[in-house]
């Protein structure tokens, strides 16, 4: 049962990423640090030209481009409403995309659905990384690959939490000291 606590927590986040002023500078200040966890992760990601993937927290789609050519189908799951909107704009004439504004701690699938599962530093905005986690697992059937900046979740705190999953992450290194990377394949 959700905590009254995590809802406030998540309720603050949704505001601040429902800013106007924030939506609107987020694509200058993040794109270039999105794109090195993107390319930190590609390699370990499960592509398949006629499978599914998972992006949660997809904010404003900069990344759904890069997946475009890779999957038959991409959905993206963001709290914000505001952010969901800009990345509709972004993906407007692709049909393979699908948006949906849900919690990441409450995904609306079934298990085992999606053959790839990222989340490129959302896990430092959630009020308990490890269910977070778990949802992942439960909704993925292949591999699940998470970003962190290293300054909000460190490899130890991090390790602790994904031992407490019950599952086996590796860490991948990353090119950029800023960014921990961890991914676990089914």
């Amino acid at each position: 049962m959700p905590e009254l606590g995590d809802f406030l927590y998540k309720k603050r986040i949704m505001k601040l990423y429902n800013e106007p002023e924030y939506v609107k500078t987020y694509d200058r200040r993040y794109d270039t640090i999105q794109l090195a966890k993107y390319n930190t992760i590609l390699p370990y990601l499960n592509i398949n030209h006629s499978g599914w993937i998972l992006d949660v927290g997809v904010g404003t789609g900069l990344l759904l481009k890069k997946f475009i050519n890779q999957w038959a189908l991409i959905v993206g799951i963001d709290l914000s409403l505001s952010m969901l909107k800009v990345a509709k704009k972004r993906i407007k004439n692709y049909t393979k995309v699908e948006l949906i504004l849900a919690d990441a701690d409450h995904l609306p699938f079934k298990e085992d659905i999606f053959p790839t599962v990222t989340t490129f530093t959302l896990l430092q905005n959630m009020p308990n990384p490890l269910n977070t986690i778990k949802e992942l697992i439960r909704v993925s059937n292949g591999v699940v690959a998470i970003t962190v900046l290293k300054k909000k979740i460190d490899e130890i705190s991090l390790q602790e939490i994904l031992q407490k999953s019950g599952k086996q992450f590796s860490v991948i290194e990353s090119e950029s000291e800023d960014i921990l990377a961890v991914c676990y394949i089914v």
